[in-house]
């Protein structure tokens, strides 16, 4: 990765007079500008600003040409109608509206730096933005009513910068559909605006390389708010169906605040502790499901603003996606702003915040993590900005969604993909082998898990076993870890045969590519294969973005080579011819293969014929 801009030993005013000098020179009405990451900057936070750009400019691992920055005040003193008033947020979209439609080359990312504040004006029926860095509002209106009581006042106060990314053309059915990927920095100061630049030129420039890239954490909320019957029950629901393949992780840890014993003042201590020994061992997600509020987690204080000093994740920040109320609170002052102090956090923290600003419902979160993380999976090399805009694109129900940090941000790299099977050795143990099987890969390390999968009770302390439900439960058998030539076999635990249902986890890497797979089977349905030649053993099962795929050797002379999968039954389900040194992929999910059925794939190859029997987990 290019990284030819450093921080440590130039100070701002110098980079002013320097480097940032044709940054920060911008003309807005220039219309042969191409620009396609724009950073909206007041001039308090121009400088550090100035830095981001020249981070951008100068890295080649994302997908930035030409980063600028231009000032909210020159914005504001370009595009104000002196014959209309209007609110900063129209004021600031109409700027970059004219930007979108002028430039030569048009952003494709909108970075704002400086947090907001709204607040009421006195004997005003509206919000105004007060902040250094206005959001967009859409709904602001305050609704008074009289009753028998007293005078109620409520709010209906609707903003995120979501709307700031949205142009629509003529004839565009959906007006609001954004275009452009929009991140904030929501700084309050010029020292917490410099400390998270640092953390992004770390986080590119500096990678820590490993498994943690591949290891999310899982939490969800429980049955209860603080003693009293929880109308949502069932929030863990959203992290399962990602556990079940939505994810693009294969290392998981599911942390559900209902197996965990809440303390006597309803605090959800060790939950909280269980979150935090996860995440510091190095974890690229973080995710949650449940009730949320500005500073905080779970009305038992799972996690809060306060818990920001708990992060000892150096090198290894995480992407915090809060599917919850109110969590993006960057209009609230930092001591009550959880996203501001976990991004802000001086030992790692978050590099990402994924939230919403105003309150969410639990069905239509799940649907959205579930589509964002669909497009993360399946979009190697995309940033994150780009995957919340096609989500939005494609969901727009959560269209108040948006993210904290920098849009450009690329959670995977150099993704790859790998080959693996599993067999019974000489002796009778489970021997796994993975092959790499994408250019780049043929040398690296790796790191191999191997779980039993069953089902357990999601609340087992019986608090409320007429909601009693389950979830898949994943018991570590054991790890292992080390460096590989093309090629690596290891023997599963002992412990693994005794199972009815096992998983393995796999991830390898190197410095330019990374590659993950996890395959579920039954360890009494594998047997012995006999010995082939090396030339004729190169297929192998394994499972990819929901389809089982069987690489095929290169090599060798097979006519009418096809691909068969039964059932326990003998029936065949599934039966495609099949090119040598290409792969099969048979889809998962309209086959409806699903555990608690053995299922056997047969390849026709002359030589290399052979079959795996397999089980596909829930």
């Amino acid at each position: 990765m290019k990284c030819s801009f450093g921080f440590s030993s130039i100070t701002a005013a110098v980079m002013l007079a320097g480097v940032l000098g044709d940054i920060l020179a911008l003309d807005i009405r220039d219309t042969a500008i191409r620009c396609d990451y724009l950073i909206v900057a007041p001039q308090q936070f121009q400088a550090q600003a100035g830095l981001l750009a020249a981070h951008r400019n100068s890295f080649s691992g994302d997908d930035v040409s030409a980063a600028a920055v231009v000032t909210l005040e020159n914005i504001l003193s370009e595009f104000n109608d002196r014959d209309t008033v209007l609110p900063a947020h129209a004021v600031l979209w109409k700027g970059l509206r004219w930007v979108h439609e002028h430039w030569s080359g048009p952003p494709r990312y909108i970075v704002f730096v400086g947090d907001d504040r709204l607040l009421a004006q006195s004997g005003d029926s509206a919000f105004k933005s007060t902040g250094p860095m206005p959001t967009y509002l859409e709904n602001n209106s305050i609704r008074c009513y009289r009753d028998a009581a007293a005078v109620h006042c409520d709010s209906n106060l609707e903003y995120s910068d979501t709307f700031y990314g949205a142009f629509p053309d003529s004839g565009q059915e959906n007006t609001l559909l954004p275009t452009v990927s929009v991140g904030r920095i929501p700084c309050e100061t010029a020292r917490e605006c410099s400390l998270y630049i640092e953390k992004v030129h770390a986080f590119d420039c500096h990678p820590v390389r490993g498994a943690w890239r591949d290891r999310s954490v899982l939490t969800a909320d429980d049955m209860m708010q603080k003693g009293r019957i929880d109308n949502i029950s069932n929030h863990y629901l959203g992290s399962e169906v990602l556990a079940s393949g939505g994810l693009s992780s294969a290392f998981i840890d599911k942390i559900y605040l209902s197996l965990y014993h809440v303390d006597a003042d309803t605090v959800h201590r060790a939950a909280k502790n269980a979150y935090f020994a996860s995440v510091n061992r190095g974890a690229l997600w973080s995710v949650y499901f449940g009730h949320g509020f500005g500073a905080g987690l779970a009305d038992e204080s799972f996690l809060t603003a306060g818990d920001a000093g708990l992060f000892n994740n150096s090198g290894m920040p995480t992407i915090m996606a809060s599917f919850s109320c109110s969590n993006a609170a960057f209009t609230t002052p930092s001591d009550s702003s959880m996203c501001k102090r976990y991004l802000f956090a001086p030992n790692g923290g978050c590099i990402a915040y994924l939230a919403c600003p105003i309150a969410s419902y639990s069905s239509s979160n799940q649907t959205f993590a579930r589509i964002f993380f669909e497009t993360v999976r399946d979009s190697a090399g995309l940033s994150l900005g780009a995957c919340l805009m096609r989500t939005h694109q494609a969901y727009f129900a959560n269209r108040f969604y948006m993210l904290l940090g920098d849009p450009a941000i690329q959670p995977r790299y150099g993704a790859g993909s790998i080959g693996t099977s599993v067999a019974r050795g000489a002796g009778g143990p489970l021997v796994v082998t993975c092959a790499p099987a994408t250019a780049g890969l043929e040398t690296g390390h790796f790191t191999l898990e191997t779980y039993v999968l069953d089902t357990a009770a999601i609340d087992p302390f019986m608090q409320l076993s007429n909601l009693a439900g389950a979830y898949t439960r994943l018991t570590l058998l054991g790890s292992d870890s080390g460096s590989y030539i093309r090629t690596f076999s290891k023997e599963l635990p002992t412990a693994a045969a005794n199972s009815d249902s096992v998983k393995i986890v796999m991830y390898v890497w190197n410095d330019d590519h990374e590659a993950s797979n996890s395959l579920c089977f039954n360890p009494a349905a594998v047997r012995a294969v006999r010995a082939r030649p090396a030339s004729a053993r190169a297929q192998s099962l394994f499972l990819r973005a929901g389809n089982i795929v069987v690489n095929l050797p290169p090599n060798g002379s097979h006519a009418d080579m096809r691909l068969r999968i039964v059932d326990t039954k003998g029936r065949s389900i599934f039966n495609c011819p099949v090119i040598p040194g290409q792969r099969c992929a048979v889809d998962a999910i309209s086959l409806k293969l699903c555990g608690g059925s053995a299922y056997v794939a047969i390849l026709d190859a002359g030589e290399s014929s052979g079959q795996l029997r397999f089980i596909l987990a829930k």
